[in-house]
């Protein structure tokens, strides 16, 4: 089964009454199971072409877990700093 057709089986996963005692624990297994199966799908976006998207594509590249905004981005740009503020 692929993901998108257990969309609908997520939504029943939520935190909605139980119709029968430990219904969810069991669809819950049951997902686990169908999203293990599931083949891992690569994922590719585009390398912008625009220099000033890419210098801040290439500081989101060198830590992609802090947090910045467009702005910031673009302060780092035009000070060239190699890391954000």
């Amino acid at each position: 089964m692929d993901a998108t057709r257990l969309r609908p089986v997520l939504a029943l996963t939520d935190d909605r009454p139980e119709p029968r005692p430990g219904a969810r624990t069991r669809l819950l297994a049951v997902v686990i199971d169908e999203l293990y199966d599931t083949a891992e799908q690569s994922l590719h976006l585009p390398e912008p072409r625009d220099d000033r998207l890419r210098a801040a594509t290439d500081l989101l590249h060198a830590d992609p877990a802090r947090p910045a905004t467009l702005a910031e981005l673009h302060q780092a740009n035009l000070r060239g700093s190699p890391t954000l503020p």
